[in-house]
């Protein structure tokens, strides 16, 4: 009898845990696709982030995101025809390509959306014959550092940021 009611429960406890996946998979889906003119506002208003702000204060705007339209590495994260993320990078003349600007809507992290976006990233990359992706992101951050890691990423040397304005004196 004993055994019997440890099958009932393993049986049971598989086909519930079964289930969640299902569910989980399903109430994750995503669409990735190349961005449109469209989206732009979309992916400003994401983009207001800490990670993202410039040394003067300044963030990705709908001009300098459009620059990435015709780039060929701009795509958009959708669930249910809303744009959740995106990530925008450009070829480097030496074959790399730099990623500039990656985004994860708050409300969808830590729900495979960036990892989908760096696989499709990857992709592309490999089909363009392309020999890597590199990015700069605020070592503060350990959670994307950690993100990053668990992606494939291998961290490289610390740098110091400098900037001027070229209408700043000397």
């Amino acid at each position: 009898m004993d055994e019997l009611k440890n099958v009932f429960w393993e049986t049971i406890s598989y086909n519930i845990e079964e289930y969640l996946n299902f569910h989980l998979f399903f109430s994750c889906m995503i669409t990735i696709r190349d961005a449109r003119e469209s989206d732009l506002i979309t992916c400003e208003v994401m983009s207001k982030i800490p990670e993202l702000e410039a040394p003067e204060g300044e963030y990705p705007t709908v001009n300098s995101l459009r620059t990435f339209l015709k780039k060929g590495f701009f795509f958009v994260a959708e669930k249910e025809r809303k744009v959740i993320g995106y990530l925008a990078a450009e070829a480097m003349n030496d074959g790399w390509v730099y990623l500039d600007y990656f985004v994860v809507d708050h409300s969808a992290r830590k729900k495979k959306v960036g990892s989908t976006l760096l696989s499709e990233l990857m992709a592309r990359l490999k089909k363009s014959h392309k020999e890597g992706v590199f990015l700069i992101t605020l070592k503060q951050r350990e959670e994307t550092l950690a993100f990053y890691e668990k992606n494939g990423f291998v961290k490289g040397k610390e740098y110091v940021l400098y900037t001027k304005k070229s209408s700043q004196k000397d």
